[in-house]
């Protein structure tokens, strides 16, 4: 019987010992955090609000467009608030400027744990700039744009007519931006 206790004594503090070494190594994992858009399509400087519960707290968040290239955009750095609801964030923001293409809206935080964040996705579409809203035959009209496919040639159509620009080949550059085609 003391031959029986020693050795589950010893067992148990075996046990304990292993315990203690691996639960520090081990990471906690966070609770789910949902993160929403709205809208989630539109052109460069629309604005965005990204709402998302269940952050770790205290900690910095980051908002970053990536696209499948793996480029990414900064947004925004801020701090989650340590008061009121449980690692709520809640933040307007512009759509850079960016090709046209989907993108992934990926919220990152500097808490030692990490989150486990749902990732929403947020289309940009293109959009144009006319110099006057009023034009008669003959006259100029300067277009530009942004949100366009990088390094793309831009065609000028009115009506479905091809129209002649100046400069003869207008390219986008790479951010999908152009302007000055006349």
């Amino acid at each position: 019987m003391k031959l029986l206790k020693k050795v589950l004594a010893v067992l148990l503090t075996l046990l304990l010992t292993t315990l203690a070494i691996i639960a520090p190594l081990s990471p906690v994992l966070a609770a789910s955090v949902n993160v929403y858009l709205t809208p989630y399509t539109g052109h460069p400087g629309t604005q965005v609000n990204v709402y998302g519960s269940g952050f770790t707290r205290p900690a910095n968040y980051s908002v970053t467009f990536s696209d499948s290239h793996g480029e990414t955009t900064v947004i925004n750095n801020r701090a989650i608030p340590t008061s009121g609801s449980s690692g709520v964030i809640n933040n307007n923001f512009n759509v850079p400027v960016l090709p046209r293409g989907v993108y992934d809206v990926v919220v990152t935080t500097t808490a030692s744990t990490p989150d486990d964040i749902s990732v929403p996705t947020f289309t940009i579409t293109p959009q144009i700039f006319l110099d006057s809203t009023s034009v008669k035959y003959g006259d100029h009209l300067t277009v530009s744009g942004n949100g366009f496919i990088a390094n793309g040639t831009i065609t000028d159509l009115l009506d479905g007519v091809v129209q002649t620009t100046t400069p003869s080949t207008v390219t986008s550059i790479y951010n999908g931006g152009f302007s000055g085609a006349q």
